[in-house]
């Protein structure tokens, strides 16, 4: 279970098919995400072999401190606790970065309590 807050500014969404992005810090999933997944966050493969991992895609951000890609994967589902859903149309996106608040490690859309 990851922590997350609810981020109305998150308006990430993969582009080919709409679907809400969340966001979450590497440290905390890096035991569930496919292999090939973490051995790219180790520096130990290259962007090649993420292409050949199934609902694998690059989430394109923009914020203020700059732009770039994170790599994302849709996991068979989704489960928010606090809202009785269950989301299969979603991805989870890798952030190498800590998040300013240590008491959440993943930011979600609004789009997924609704």
């Amino acid at each position: 279970m990851i922590k997350a807050k609810v981020d109305t500014g998150n308006t990430l969404k993969e582009p080919f098919s709409g679907n809400p992005v969340i966001v979450t810090d590497y440290k905390f999933i890096k035991y569930i995400i496919p292999a090939e997944l973490a051995n790219y966050f180790n520096k130990n493969t290259e962007t090649e072999s993420l292409k050949k991992l199934k609902n694998f895609r690059f989430i394109p951000y923009n914020t203020i401190s700059g732009n770039g890609l994170l790599p994302a994967f849709k996991p068979d589902k989704i489960k928010v606790l606090n809202s009785n859903s269950i989301n299969k149309d979603a991805y989870v996106a890798i952030c190498n970065n800590k998040f300013s608040n240590e008491s959440y490690h993943a930011l979600i859309s609004i789009d997924l309590i609704n």
